[in-house]
């Protein structure tokens, strides 16, 4: 596939070189002709998108609705929104400085990229994990998760696609305001990489259950008494865990002779 990489920083390059070497190819798009290290391909922001299938915007969020403006009219191309709209707030010691959400709730950066960008089918992805984890998703015990969300099934297929060429376990999600809570999630990731214990070389995970698994628990602190207020698929779940990890369990209901308070007093 022909992709036009818009910007070319550390996410930029990092999946740009990652498609490089799977066979795609790559021209970033930059202003100035500026070159880049190894002679990769670069053009101005137009030129790199007149001759590309797919355009990844990856560029810092105070440029990104300007720029995506200035991209002109994509013709029903696919631009892929790896930004996150992110200002910077008063520094917390020791780590600084700290972000916040600059868009949210209500609507998302993503959302406000659709609206910029003239003829485009927008989809979110790349937000969530630092360019180390893109430039190698693959860990001993799994792929790192990479969630995808566009109001356009196929672009956003063509985008989990993508993903799984670099090794990303790759999730499509229905409706571009899905960007609503990935956005969220990427400052979580953000927030937690800049703990000395925690680092950046860290991602989220997807766990897909295959077959039944019996249900077993290990307890690994002292059985402890703990009072569980409600019976239902919540509180009779983690009571029945509990229970098998050995710790002592109590129930509190409005109703103790529901069907669910007799089962949790049969299971012990």
């Amino acid at each position: 596939m022909r992709i036009a990489i818009i910007g070319a920083g550390n996410v930029g390059t990092a999946l740009g070189e990652g498609w490089r070497a799977r066979g795609h190819q790559i021209v970033y798009g930059v202003r100035g002709g500026k070159t880049l290290p190894g002679g990769a391909p670069t053009a101005d922001l137009r030129a790199a998108v007149a001759g590309a299938e797919l355009v990844l915007l990856a560029v810092p969020w105070a440029a990104a609705e300007d720029i995506a403006r200035e991209l002109g009219d994509l013709g029903g191309r696919i631009l892929v929104d790896a930004t996150n709209p992110i200002a910077p707030i008063a520094p917390i010691a020791p780590i600084a400085p700290a972000f916040q959400l600059a868009v949210g709730r209500t609507s998302s950066g993503a959302e406000q990229v659709q609206a910029a960008a003239r003829g485009a089918r927008v989809v979110k992805a790349f937000n969530s994990v630092g360019f180390e984890i893109m430039a190698q998703p693959r860990f001993a015990d799994g792929d790192a998760m990479m969630l995808v969300a566009g109001d356009d099934p196929a672009a956003t297929a063509t985008v989990a696609a993508l993903a799984q060429d670099l090794g990303f376990d790759a999730l499509p999600l229905p409706g571009l305001a899905q960007a609503r809570a990935l956005e969220p999630l990427a400052m979580l990731w953000i927030s937690q990489s800049r703990r000395p214990e925690v680092g950046r070389d860290f991602a989220l995970g997807i766990r897909r259950r295959t077959r039944p698994v019996e249900a077993s628990a290990v307890r690994t602190t002292e059985p402890r008494t703990i009072v569980v207020y409600g019976a239902g698929n919540i509180g009779g779940n983690l009571t029945r865990a509990w229970l098998r990890a050995g710790h002592r369990v109590r129930v509190a209901a409005r109703d103790p002779l529901s069907d669910d308070v007799r089962a949790l007093t049969a299971a012990g």
